[in-house]
């Protein structure tokens, strides 16, 4: 069994989804193993143009595609990209989401609003900090 691994050495926008997006012909499975839902990608897909934050876009190729063990859901954004894939009538019945995943505290969005993203770091190291700290919630607690 053999695997294709794409892997950013930035934290900006270099294309991965797109590269990811053109391998999963001849995938099985698309893994997204880490990250939230702070930034996405826009693919092209039977010319309908499709918006992804969580979700891995080989789910639009009825793929498998698994939110692994790293990645960071926001639950109210993770049912937002599902009813929006929904109603554009994709079948999600391939997705997948790791027991391991973390879950983000509502507060965190509290704080971030009180603060009005004055920094677009507070979010980030707040999240690193309850990694660090073992604070996160995981799917199955």
């Amino acid at each position: 069994m053999s695997c294709t691994i794409v892997v950013g050495t930035q934290w900006g926008d270099e294309g991965k989804g797109k590269i990811v997006d053109l391998l999963t012909a001849d995938s099985d499975a698309v893994v997204r193993y880490q990250g939230g839902n702070n930034a996405g990608h826009t693919v092209m897909y039977e010319d309908k143009k499709v918006v992804l934050h969580l979700i891995p876009s080989g789910i639009l190729q009825g793929k498998q595609a698994i939110l692994g063990n790293g990645v960071v859901i926001d639950p109210n954004s993770l049912l937002h990209e599902i009813k929006e894939l929904e109603t554009a009538g994709y079948d999600l019945s391939n997705l997948r989401i790791s027991k391991q995943a973390h879950l983000v505290y509502l507060i965190i969005h509290s704080l971030i609003t009180f603060e009005k993203l004055k920094k677009a770091q507070i979010k980030s190291a707040l999240l690193a900090e309850e990694s660090v700290l073992r604070m996160k919630i995981k799917l199955l607690d």
